[in-house]
């Protein structure tokens, strides 16, 4: 699984961060957006060819997938197309400042970032 590449389980799926030194790497969801939702990263039609109404990333639903998840991960959801480089720095900046990211999720998509900075993928 890339940086960017999504996957259908009841909800879109992204890939938020480069893997850790063990394969790790954190997923998000894209949900509706609803009134009085956490709206640090709110994805409008056409953003992704997924996305038909205002969506959010639900910050409060991040995971944390080993390398052995990832695997069952690829066998048994659908691929979608990938974000865009400009929407994933969008969903990994709004996870650094929701309320709803913690602590462990935040640190992850971080070291990612620094990480891409530099060139890493």
């Amino acid at each position: 699984m890339n940086l960017g590449d999504t996957f259908y389980q009841d909800h879109l799926w992204v890939v938020s961060s480069l893997p850790t030194d063990d394969g790790s790497i954190v997923i998000l969801n894209f949900t509706s957006w609803r009134s009085g939702c956490d709206e640090n990263c709110i994805i409008e039609p056409g953003e992704h060819s997924f996305v038909h109404n205002k969506t959010v990333i639900a910050y409060e639903r991040a995971i944390v997938l080993d390398v052995q998840q990832q695997k069952t991960v690829v066998s048994l959801c659908p691929s979608r197309d990938a974000v865009s480089p400009v929407l994933l720095k969008r969903i990994q900046e709004g996870a650094l400042v929701s309320d709803l990211s913690s602590p462990k999720i935040q640190g992850m998509i971080k070291a990612s970032m620094d990480r891409q900075a530099r060139g890493e993928r």
